[in-house]
């Protein structure tokens, strides 16, 4: 499992006086860490937890080729696995996409700076 960021001790007393469903979908999917969401395939982190059982999650184009980073709430965390950080080739877009067209992007990506 990838760890994004620490949690800090505030972090921790504000979990504290949380109603007890929130405090246990924070204990059983803590958000510094990196998870795997299928469907649709994309790697997300946690931003907030909601007493109907969802969290709202943040798709960034740190893990996933994005256009633009987007937050996606009503999410069941059923569908969220716990991950390591992908390399390139294990991204959501490389994965799909035939070889020479990985190739073409992964130039293209490169030319920019972006990986």
């Amino acid at each position: 499992m990838a760890k994004v960021a620490d949690l800090n001790d505030s972090w921790f007393d504000s979990v504290a006086e949380r109603p007890l469903v929130i405090q246990e979908m924070c204990r059983r999917y803590p958000p510094n860490l990196l998870y795997y969401l299928n469907p649709p395939g994309q790697y997300v982190t946690i931003y907030s937890y909601f007493e109907n059982g969802t969290v709202c999650v943040n798709v960034m184009g740190d893990f996933n080729h994005l256009l633009f980073p987007r937050c996606v709430f009503g999410i069941d965390p059923k569908h969220l696995t716990e991950c390591e950080i992908p390399d390139e080739e294990g991204s959501v877009l490389f994965a799909e996409l035939d070889e020479p067209t990985q190739d073409l992007l992964r130039d293209i990506l490169l030319d920019e700076g972006t990986i």
